[in-house]
Formats: C-alpha cells, structure tokens, sequence
C-alpha cells in the first residue's frame, strides 16, 4: 500500500476532535482521492481561510505568514509535520484519557460497535508506522556531558551571556533568570498580586531582551496604568480619578518614558481567546520581534477548542502545547494561574 492508502486505513477524520485539522485532513484524503497532488499549494488553494479556526491552526502548524498562499507558487509536497499532527491528536485520545473515556469517545467518533482496548493499541502501532522519515534526536551521555562541562567552562570564561533577570533575586538564585524552553507557572489566589508580580517580571526582563505579554482579563490601556503605578508608586485609582498631588504629577511624568521606551508587546483582551489563536499570534510575534519572554494572564480564561472535553484534559492540552512552544522557540512562558480561595 502507498502512503495514502495506508493513512485512510488507519485514521478516519472523525478521530480528529478539532474541526481544523479534520477539515485540513478531509481536504487532503480528497486531493488525494482526485489523483492530485498532495501538496502545501493544493490544500492552500482550496482551504477556506475566511474560517479563522483553520486560518490560525494552518498558520502554526506551517509556520508561515496569512499572505504567503498563493496558488502561483509551489511549496512542495505535504510535510510529515501534518501526519504527526493528527496522529498526536489521536495519541492524545489514548495517552490522556482513562481507558473508559478513550473507548467511550472513539465509538462515538469513529461508529464503531466495538472496541476494545487491545483494539486501540493495536490501531496506535500501526498509525506510529505512518512516518518513516524522522530526524534523530538521539544524544549519548558522552555527548550530553560534553555539551554540558561546554557551558560550565563558557560560564566560567564570561562568556554565557548575561542573565535575564526576574527581579526577583531568590528566583534568579534558583533558575539563574528565565531559560529558553521552559514554562513557568505563578499561581496564587484572587487578589494576590499575581499581575502586580508579573508587571515587575517583565519590566526587568526587558532590560534586556523584548518581551509579550497576553492579558485576557485587563485592556492594555488598564495594564499601562499598572505598570506606571509600579514605577511611580502612585496609586491606579489615583491616577483614574485625577486626584494627584504635585509630587506624584512629577513621579508618573517621570517614569511615563521608562514605560513607553520598554520593548513590551501587549496582546488586547478583547482579542480570540483560544489556545490556537493565543499561538498563532504569540508564534507570529516571537519570529517579528525576536521576543525572549512571553506572559499569559492567565490560565483559566484561555478557551480550548474542544470545550466537551474534562476541563482538566483541557488545561493539560493547552499546558502542553505552551511547552511545546517555548522549547520549539527558545523561550520562556510564564503562565499566571488562579488558584480557588479554599486552596
């Protein structure tokens, strides 16, 4: 069997709870159906990308900009990227849901009468066999050593590079300042000063490096006030009713520039709160603006696209994938998280 038999084998479209990448799957089983080449321009052409699901989640998947589909030009064959997509999609119904949920969901999905786990098992082998072409990833512990003794004799040498700091000196002690790759969670309940520490966070982190910030809950316009407040020590509610002093006048003109002149980008709160488009944009704005830091403000209010999922399942996929992310981008993610007041 070629390729393609083989897929429409092994993953059906109804597997894929997303609508996007069901439709970008479905497009591509019937290029494929037609003779036609199965390639990034043929399923660019004729995607509907007025659908701003399918617009974002083509655009992380690819990696590439809205104004780059064009039907004048050849983008090559479809890339295993895609076919590792909906088998993660699929691995995620096996992996991250009890035995009982994966069985229930898939009989619905798929039609079947039975399945059993055996059956799923089986069906995970086989579609692991659809790709054949991965690049090796495999490091030896020599190898590993030797990266690692490297950036101890660089460290040691000057020659690591400055730290991106916190502000924060305990958490600079403990993480030697933010890390490519990682994610970090600030979780506290309501009204703690999860903002305020984040607002602080960022400020000393653009010192040195651009930073973004995602607030889903604040207007940007309300999150400038905040960091103006940090600087100047004057009140926000101050500063909204007019009621000011002379001495903090000069304190907010003074430390107004310092705000202005931050290398920050600030997401607006209105703006699509999914997790895919929540990506899309931090993806895009990584590649523009070279950003080293990004903020999301905060957990529970990002919306997944399947929202018939356990809301835990949901918050383990976005997590992931914000992983996935800053390590894919060198960067790293602090995520704010509410916590509930009897924790």
């Amino acid at each position: 069997l070629d390729k393609w038999q083989r897929i429409r084998a092994t993953i059906q479209p109804e597997y894929l709870v997303i609508d996007a990448h069901r439709k970008i799957f479905e497009l591509a089983l019937d290029r494929n159906a037609k003779g036609c080449p199965v390639t990034l321009s043929e399923i660019a052409e004729h995607l509907d990308f007025h659908d701003d699901e399918v617009n974002l989640t083509w655009r992380m998947i690819i990696g590439m900009d809205e104004d780059v589909f064009s039907a004048t030009t050849d983008y090559g064959p479809l890339p295993e990227k895609f076919i590792e997509m909906w088998i993660r999609e699929i691995q995620r119904i096996h992996q991250q849901r009890q035995a009982r949920h994966a069985l229930s969901l898939l009989q619905t999905r798929a039609g079947a009468d039975e399945l059993t786990t055996q059956d799923i098992a089986e069906q995970m082998r086989a579609i692991q066999g659809l790709t054949t072409d991965h690049r090796d990833t495999s490091v030896t512990t020599s190898e590993a050593v030797s990266q690692a003794i490297d950036d101890i004799e660089a460290a040691m040498a000057g020659n690591a590079g400055p730290i991106i700091s916190t502000g924060f000196p305990s958490i600079d002690a403990s993480t030697n300042g933010y890390q490519p790759g990682e994610l970090w969670l600030l979780g506290a309940r309501p009204s703690i000063g999860k903002t305020a520490a984040s607002i602080a966070m960022i400020h000393a982190a653009t010192e040195s490096v651009p930073a973004l910030y995602v607030t889903l809950e604040t207007s940007e316009k309300k999150m400038a006030l905040r960091y103006i407040s940090f600087l100047s020590g004057v009140p926000v509610v101050a500063m909204q009713r007019g009621q000011l002093n002379k001495s903090q006048i000069q304190s907010i003109m003074m430390h107004t520039p310092t705000v202005s002149a931050r290398s920050i980008l600030w997401r607006n709160g209105e703006a699509d709160k999914t997790h895919t488009g929540i990506m899309a944009w931090i993806t895009d704005k990584i590649r523009e603006r070279q950003a080293k830091v990004v903020f999301i403000d905060y957990l529970g209010l990002i919306r997944h696209q399947n929202s018939r999922l356990d809301k835990r399942l949901q918050i383990d996929e976005i997590t992931s994938d914000l992983k996935h992310l800053a390590i894919q981008h060198e960067v790293t993610v602090v995520l704010l998280a509410q916590l509930r007041r009897d924790a």
